[in-house]
């Protein structure tokens, strides 16, 4: 993974991307799937950590070292996540699974549960949350360049 790359995460089952909320630059910005463009609240930068693991960091709000979160480290199945600022915790740090397919999954460290997309769903706006990996097509996203 090139970490001075940015890339939008495309969900394999929706073809959408994983958007910071309106462009938001402020802590607890919920990440939404949304038809993908070219405006940099779509676009993440891989920051590596160690054993693998990244922080994923919004270009948006790269300022504010904004990365994708899962507040208050939560290991509940359907916790919506958003952005931080980078503070170097468990909950900031993704394992990305290579697919067959070129793809990847996202499992987080604090929890071992995988970025996924509410109930599969398909629309603009669909909540981005956390889930016990299953292998489905909602939790599979292709990085594209941006």
């Amino acid at each position: 993974m090139n970490t001075s790359a940015w890339y939008k995460l495309v969900n394999s089952n929706s073809g959408k991307c994983v958007d910071a909320s309106g462009a938001g630059t402020a802590n607890g910005t919920a990440l939404l799937q949304w038809s993908c463009g070219g405006q940099s609240n779509q676009q993440w930068q891989f920051g590596a950590t160690d054993s693998g693991y990244y922080m994923i960091t919004n270009r948006n709000s790269a300022a504010n070292r904004q990365v994708i979160d899962d507040p208050a480290a939560s290991g509940a199945d359907g916790t919506a996540l958003d952005t931080w600022t980078q503070d170097g915790g468990a909950n900031q740090q993704w394992l990305p699974v290579g697919q067959s397919d070129g793809s990847y999954h996202f499992v987080s460290r604090a929890s071992g549960k995988c970025l996924d997309i509410t109930g599969a769903a398909t629309a603009d706006g669909t909540l981005v949350e956390q889930w016990t990996c299953n292998g489905g097509s909602n939790q599979s996203f292709q990085l594209a360049s941006s």
